[in-house]
């Protein structure tokens, strides 16, 4: 009987020329994993190359919970100057800027709140059970309780919208694989 043993051999080449070589002299050419295909896709990548800083604009559902939502939407009914097309631009590109600001100011790190907040209501919840009669931890459970409460729902309402899944609805409980599945997509 014979063992079947796999052949592999490279037979991809990445070519320059001299114009090329003026022009991009730092670059380094990756070979991809094959995947499903036969063929191994190449990939160049410029060494010197600047890294785009800025991420693309996208809006966030929960953005319109917040109650300065409105007022920050407002702004599209200021009057902008020159024809109604660069009107829309200029009243998209405030609007933008706004609801950045929105983001910046109060929901930036919506995931790592909503987990401090667990971690104090589990200790406040700790300190409850050494002392079930204490008016004052009864009192800031429940208001530990109410935090947790709002910060795991936008977190919650976060990571639905960015992990584009539908069965989130279905009663997932937020496992450690749809946490896994979303690092995974940030990650590509």
């Amino acid at each position: 009987m014979h063992e079947e043993q796999r052949v592999l051999s490279k037979i991809y080449w990445a070519f320059i020329n001299n114009e090329w070589l003026l022009q991009m002299p730092a670059c380094i050419a990756n070979y991809m994993p094959t995947d499903i295909s036969d063929h191994s896709p190449i990939k160049v990548e410029l060494l010197n190359a600047p890294r785009r800083i800025s991420k693309p604009f996208k809006y966030c559902n929960i953005w319109a919970t917040h109650p300065k939502f409105l007022k920050v939407v407002t702004t599209w009914q200021n009057v902008e100057s020159g024809c109604a097309m660069l009107q829309v631009v200029k009243k998209l590109k405030s609007l933008k800027r706004n609801l950045k600001e929105l983001n910046k100011q109060h929901f930036r790190n919506i995931l790592t709140e909503a987990e401090d907040d667990r971690t104090k209501l589990e200790q406040i919840q700790k300190a409850l059970q050494a002392n079930p009669r204490d008016q004052n931890v009864q009192v800031q459970e429940k208001e530990q309780y109410q935090k947790f409460k709002r910060s795991s729902y936008l977190a919650e309402g976060f990571l639905q919208q960015s992990s584009k899944a539908a069965w989130i609805q279905l009663g997932d409980d937020n496992s450690k694989y749809f946490f896994s599945v979303i690092k995974h997509r940030r990650l590509k």
